[in-house]
C-alpha cells in the first residue's frame, strides 16, 4: 500500500507551544487512523480535540472538507464535518492534522503559515484578523459561544463544538499559506498538463486551428460538448497555446516546480517538436539581445 507523509501539528495550549511531525501512514485520512491517532491523545487529555483532513481535502471534491473530532463527557465520541475552506487551506499551509490539548487561561489565535504554527493573544475578532492577514486567500475562523464561523458569514460547526475550543481558550485559527502551493503536488500537475497535449497531439488535433486542441481545456468553453454540432468557432492558434502553456507553468502555484523543464517538455507537446532546456537558455539569450536593441534604439 503506498505510504503517505502526514505533517501533524501538536499544539500544547497550556504552555504555547507547537511541535509538528511528518509520519508515514498508509491509511492517511481513513477513520480507523484517525480515531486509533485521537485515542491515543484522549488517554492523556479527555478534553483534546482535533482538526482532521483526508487525502482529497483540497482538491474541490465534494464531501473532502475537514472533520472535528472530540471527546464528549458520556464517553461518546463526536466528529462533525467542517465543509468549508479550513481544511484545504490548513493542508496548503503545511498541516494536514490539527491536535489541541491542554489549555490556555486566555484567548489564543492559531496561525498556520507555510509548515509553521503560532499562538497569540491578538485580538479575535474578524475585522482585528482581516486587517492583519498576509493575503487575500487566508482562510479566517473565528469562534464564538454559537458556532464556529469561517470568513465571518459561513459556519462550519455548530455551538457545542465552539464551546468546547472556547473551553481550551481557542478564539481563532487563521491559515495564511503564504509560502506553499495552492495545489497538491506543483509536479504532478505540471506532468498532467504536459501529457494534456500530448494526448491531443497523438489524437490528430492539429497545432494551428482547432476546437480540439487541448488548449480549449483551459477555457469555459471546454463546457461545451466538442463532439457535437459547431455553434462557434473560437479556434485556438499555436501561439496561444504556448501561451497558455507557459502560463500554467509560470504561475504562483508552480513556482516551486523545476519551471524550466516543465516549460521546455510543455512547449515540445504542443508544437509537437523537441524542445530542450538549452534551447530555452538560447532563446531567452536572444530576446535579452533584442530587448537591449530596442532600449538602444538599434534596429531589431
Amino acid at each position: 500500500m503506498l505510504k503517505r507523509v502526514v505533517r501533524y501539528a501538536a499544539v500544547d495550549l497550556t504552555n504555547r507551544t507547537a511541535d509538528i511531525k511528518e509520519i508515514q501512514a498508509e491509511s492517511f485520512g481513513t477513520w480507523s487512523m484517525h480515531l486509533e491517532e485521537m485515542g491515543f491523545w484522549w488517554e492523556a487529555d479527555a478534553s483534546t480535540m482535533a482538526l482532521t483532513t483526508g487525502v482529497l481535502t483540497g482538491t474541490g471534491a465534494p464531501g473532502t472538507g475537514a472533520f472535528i473530532w472530540s471527546y464528549l463527557k458520556n464517553g461518546k465520541l463526536q466528529n462533525v464535518a467542517a465543509e468549508g475552506r479550513l481544511g484545504a487551506a490548513m493542508r496548503y499551509a503545511g498541516v494536514d492534522v490539527l491536535v489541541l490539548y491542554g489549555k490556555s487561561e486566555t484567548p489564543l489565535c492559531l496561525t498556520i503559515d507555510d509548515g509553521e504554527l503560532a499562538l497569540t493573544e491578538q485580538a479575535a475578532d474578524y475585522a482585528s484578523l482581516l486587517a492583519n492577514r498576509k493575503n487575500e486567500d487566508a482562510v479566517i475562523t473565528t469562534v464564538s459561544r454559537k458556532a464556529v464561523t469561517e470568513d465571518k458569514y459561513f459556519a462550519i460547526s455548530d455551538g457545542a463544538v465552539a464551546k468546547r475550543l472556547l473551553d481550551k481558550g481557542v478564539a481563532a485559527i487563521v491559515a495564511e499559506a503564504t509560502g506553499a502551493l495552492q495545489v497538491a503536488d506543483a509536479s504532478r500537475l505540471a506532468a498532467i498538463c504536459t501529457e494534456l497535449y500530448q494526448a491531443g497531439i497523438a489524437s490528430g488535433a492539429a497545432v494551428g486551428s482547432s476546437r480540439k486542441h487541448p488548449v480549449r481545456f483551459l477555457s469555459l468553453d471546454s463546457a461545451a460538448d466538442l463532439e457535437g454540432p459547431v455553434s462557434y468557432e473560437n479556434p485556438v492558434e499555436a501561439e496561444n497555446a504556448v501561451y497558455a502553456a507557459l502560463g500554467i507553468i509560470w504561475s504562483k502555484a508552480l513556482e516551486r516546480c523545476d519551471q524550466k523543464r516543465y516549460t521546455a517538455e510543455l512547449i515540445s507537446a504542443c508544437l509537437g517538436t523537441p524542445c530542450c532546456e538549452a534551447d530555452l537558455d538560447v532563446l531567452f539569450a536572444h530576446l535579452a539581445e533584442l530587448q537591449q536593441k530596442k532600449v538602444e534604439g538599434g534596429a531589431v
